[in-house]
């Protein structure tokens, strides 16, 4: 199922349906909603890219041809807060990223330096499950134990499921 906008209650009207069917979250949504995980991948490229790119040089220099190197950051947890986006945080809550990048030297013309780009995509995984002794207060309902949506899921009422999405490619040139 894909999902083009978030919504809360589509994940929660899902997670009801008792499919169990993946869901397709819209990273490019997630990254302009939430400052923070923008913040995050920002971050994360910028503490990476340095190493990267004097590992992709050295190669360049060792061989003399153009370079293409795949690296990724590992995953990293992070969350939606309700001050960051409300809908975000009741549709997901925590989740994990990871970000995936070709860094590539080029020659330019002779006596030159090289170029060198960063192409980009950030991954987004997560489990729509509820966590024991957890809960939340639900706009217009009032509080609602995870342990209560816990056993829809086990008494066969509804069903958990998986849910991710890529980003689009972004380029950087360094």
């Amino acid at each position: 199922m894909r999902q083009s906008r978030v919504c809360a209650s589509a994940n929660m009207a899902h997670f009801l349906s008792g499919t169990g069917e993946p869901l397709d979250l819209n990273v490019e949504d997630m990254l302009r909603d939430i400052p923070d995980f923008q913040g995050s991948v920002s971050t994360t490229l910028d503490g990476n890219i340095p190493g990267w790119e004097a590992e992709a040089l050295a190669e360049y220099r060792r061989t003399g041809k153009p370079v293409a190197l795949v690296q990724q950051t590992g995953w990293q947890p992070m969350s939606a807060t309700p001050d960051s986006s409300k809908d975000w945080f009741y549709a997901v809550g925590s989740f994990h990223y990871n970000t995936g990048a070709k860094i590539e030297v080029r020659p330019t013309s002779p006596g030159a330096p090289p170029e060198v780009t960063v192409t980009y995509k950030t991954h987004v995984r997560d489990r729509y499950n509820w966590d024991h002794r957890k809960g939340t207060d639900v706009p217009g309902i009032g509080y609602v134990s995870d342990d209560d949506l816990q056993r829809l899921h086990r008494t066969g009422l509804a069903q958990e499921f998986d849910m991710g999405g890529s980003s689009r490619n972004r380029t950087r040139k360094l």
